[in-house]
């Protein structure tokens, strides 16, 4: 009897012990599975700020050294922000995903990465996250003195379109349509707001227009819009030319070449 109590303790204590070793095990790969996605993560975000930051400072003629020192800043705040970021990402895709989103390919895949993005445009508590990244960033390339362009709203004469039948009628019955793809959550697309204004008023030839993403997806599909502010420039009904992000000289240059 001794003997048998002794053995069943003993496989106990071993089973135990592989549970215990199975659990560690569990929670050793769930937390490499989580590192292996907040840099898969990063990869991404960290590629898109970087394209915004680098526009910025072209159009801002900010020097290499600020260029480098903001984009520097930027990589730092993402990265002490890249848990809550991931969870928004996570929310969507698996990690397997989002490694095949770092390979970036012209498939489904790459389309449902295209819709997400457009969407986490729209999200108010993610643009939040990046919100003050995208403002002190805008600070460090104007050299710390030059004011943050403002946010304003959208002046009232601008029409606003949400389907194809629209804009066909627009471009048929005008020579130059220019078309501003937004969102009311996105930080940039308010401080386009002035500059876009400003055109409005100094070119009465041309027809300026505005769309909403938060019902407008399809048309934005349709063009391609996966980051915004997007300014698309039709002539002639032709689509012949496009503003990225918040660029207002070079959306200015282009207006004054196609008027």
């Amino acid at each position: 009897m001794k003997k048998f109590t002794f053995a069943t303790t003993l496989t106990s204590k071993i089973a135990l012990a592989a549970l215990l070793a199975s659990v560690t095990s569990i929670s050793i790969a769930a937390k490499d599975r989580d590192s292996q996605a907040e840099k898969l993560v990063y990869q991404l975000v960290e590629h898109s700020m970087v394209g915004n930051i680098e526009a910025m400072a072209g159009n801002l003629k900010a020097s290499t050294k600020t260029t480098e020192a903001t984009i520097s800043k930027v990589k730092e705040s993402i990265q002490e922000k890249i848990k809550d970021i991931t969870e928004v990402y996570t929310a969507e895709f698996s990690t397997k995903e989002l490694q095949q989103l770092v390979n970036f390919f012209n498939g489904e895949l790459g389309s449902k990465y295209n819709k997400f993005n457009v969407s986490l445009s729209q999200n108010a508590d993610y643009m939040k996250l990046f919100t003050p990244i995208f403002q002190e960033a805008m600070q460090s390339l104007q050299g710390g003195q030059a004011a943050i362009p403002q946010m304003v709203e959208a002046s009232k004469d601008i029409e606003a379109i949400s389907s194809q039948a629209e804009l066909d009628v627009l471009t048929e019955e005008n020579n130059v349509v220019v078309v501003k793809f937004y969102s009311d959550s996105c930080p940039p697309c308010r401080m386009l707001n002035g500059p876009y204004n400003d055109l409005v008023k100094d070119n009465s030839n041309i027809k300026f227009v505005s769309v909403n993403l938060e019902v407008a997806q399809e048309l934005a599909q349709k063009y391609k819009v996966t980051s915004i502010p997007a300014v698309k420039i039709f002539k002639d009904s032709k689509l012949v030319d496009e503003v990225i992000g918040y660029n207002p000289d070079k959306l200015k240059e282009l207006v004054v070449k196609h008027k």
